[in-house]
């Protein structure tokens, strides 16, 4: 296995799993389904940790397309109790212990982290239902304890479909991921009987959820007016880790559909200036 496909392979699927745990200096033992790949994804967070300046932080968090908002879950993990933290694996093919993640390392990462101008989202917050007014409708039929079958949906006839809707709602902040209704589907629902009420929260809601100010923040631009329908594939491309080409371009049309029906609702702010 070459070296990309192998960080690919990681990158999707790595996990650790506490194992056992000793007193003192706190040592914790871990498994992964891989040491090899858990070793090599190790190896890239102490390049990070070791960057000597924000633009080569940000260029390897690119490279290696890694989510920064879980590595700094991740840091901040680590900082809050102030611990300098040792990994030595048992495996290591170098047969070296691999000393990373001192304090005073993790703070700078984290602050190149705040600063760095890159955000990478999960392929679960990105939509892929076209119809915005039967994401609307499935909403409303949670509300009102509907079950969610395609039967019970006008143009849906499988379970996979009905599960985009689902999805859909959930990126958009309206459902939790347990498709329980958040304050802003219950919101959404009180404006049922006036579409055009609907369109106009949910162009706010665009703004900020998570794919829409990833899109932003990726074109370098403050409102969604201002982001290009043509631009969704290369913003997905570039900024969910988890989805390959085929399946980015094929996601964009949702994006590139639900931009261009809602930028006429848009509700432009003040400038305070």
């Amino acid at each position: 296995m070459n070296s990309s496909s192998s960080r690919e392979k990681w990158q999707k699927s790595l996990q650790l799993y506490p194992q056992s745990a000793l007193p003192g200096s706190i040592k914790i033992k871990f498994s992964a389904d891989s040491n090899i790949e858990a070793i090599e994804a190790l190896k890239i967070i102490d390049k990070l940790i070791q960057s000597r300046s924000e633009k080569d932080f940000r260029d390897q968090l690119i490279e290696h397309k890694i989510n920064p908002s879980q590595l700094k879950d991740f840091l901040n993990s680590i900082t809050r109790n102030e611990l300098d933290v040792e990994i030595a694996p048992k495996l290591a093919a170098d047969g070296k212990v691999i000393k990373l993640l001192i304090i005073d390392g993790i703070k700078k990462c984290l602050k190149y982290l705040d600063e760095v101008n890159y955000i990478a989202i999960d392929s679960i917050k990105i939509p892929q239902a076209n119809d915005i007014n039967k994401v609307l409708d499935v909403v409303k039929m949670i509300g009102e304890g509907i079950p969610l079958i395609p039967e019970h949906i006008d143009g849906l006839t499988t379970e996979r479909q009905v599960r985009y809707y689902k999805s859909a709602a959930y990126a958009l902040g309206l459902t939790t991921k347990d498709n329980r209704l958040t304050p802003a589907g219950y919101f959404i629902n009180s404006h049922y009987a006036d579409r055009k009420n609907q369109y106009e929260i949910l162009a706010d809601r665009f703004e900020s959820t998570d794919f829409g100010w990833a899109w932003m923040t990726w074109a370098q631009v403050q409102y969604m007016t201002e982001l290009n329908p043509e631009t969704a594939a290369d913003f997905l491309i570039d900024s969910v880790p988890d989805l390959n080409k085929t399946t980015a371009k094929r996601r964009a049309s949702t994006l590139a559909k639900w931009l261009t029906e809602l930028q006429p609702y848009h509700r432009k702010y003040k400038s305070s200036e």
